[in-house]
């Protein structure tokens, strides 16, 4: 089982961090905290109780930053249902159209504002830079930092 979770799912996530340049190898610089990453991996089941998705998330560990250094405020962007509702109610006084998108790779959109090292994922650790570390260009799942 381990091995087609590494095929099918970390490996598509690992593409799509990669194909979105979210990050550089760089060597360690000495004073930086290195955020610590991991593959978090779920089984989502419908309402019958039938496995519906499998996902796999290359997660920054957030707890292991410093305010200050690594960010200065964390920011999560949500949709309020009243927002939601009210932009509804104008599409159907207005007779309009609505059409509605998920964007998987969010986070991947943030812009990063400091300096953030993390370790290579487990798995993905270049052969020719194995002490190397990715500094961040864009935002990664539970990094304090992703506006």
């Amino acid at each position: 089982m381990k091995n087609q979770w590494k095929e099918a799912f970390i490996d598509a996530e690992y593409s799509s961090l990669t194909n979105n340049e979210t990050w550089v190898l760089v060597p360690p610089p000495l004073d930086a905290n290195i955020v610590r990453s991991k593959w978090v991996l779920k089984v989502k089941r419908d309402a019958n109780g039938k496995i519906n998705q499998y996902k796999a998330r290359l997660i920054a560990q957030g707890c292991s930053q410093t305010q200050g250094i690594n960010y200065e405020q964390g920011f999560s962007p949500v949709d309020r249902y009243s927002s939601i509702r009210t932009l509804l109610a104008l599409a159907i006084a207005y007779n309009l159209e609505v059409h509605q998108m998920d964007v998987k790779p969010a986070f991947l959109n943030g812009r990063i504002e400091h300096d953030i090292f993390k370790s290579q994922p487990e798995g993905f650790i270049d052969p020719d830079h194995p002490k190397y570390v990715c500094k961040s260009k864009k935002g990664l799942y539970d990094q304090k930092q992703s506006t």
